[in-house]
């Protein structure tokens, strides 16, 4: 799978998970490829809406890159691991 905005192999898949927390909706990224004990398994969203495409169904939104990779150095599986290292 590549970025189609930016071109980057390094695409994850994962669900967009909300949860009621204090003051509203908490809106955030769980990737798959966590280890099942990871008691933070999620990113929050930068912001809270989401983009879709009517054409062609893409959806995006966007998150903090550097505390996804902080989440996956802390509780990804190997195998995400190798796949996200630079070629």
């Amino acid at each position: 799978m590549i970025c189609p905005s930016c071109k980057s192999k390094k695409v994850l898949t994962g669900q967009v998970k909300v949860r009621l927390g204090e003051g509203g909706a908490v809106n955030a990224f769980n990737p798959d490829g966590l280890k099942l004990l990871t008691l933070k398994k999620s990113v929050p969203l930068v912001h809270e809406t989401l983009s879709v495409c009517t054409a062609c169904g893409h959806l995006w939104g966007r998150i903090r890159p550097a505390e996804l990779a902080a989440l996956i150095e802390r509780s990804g599986k190997d195998e995400l691991k190798k796949r996200l290292v630079d070629d």
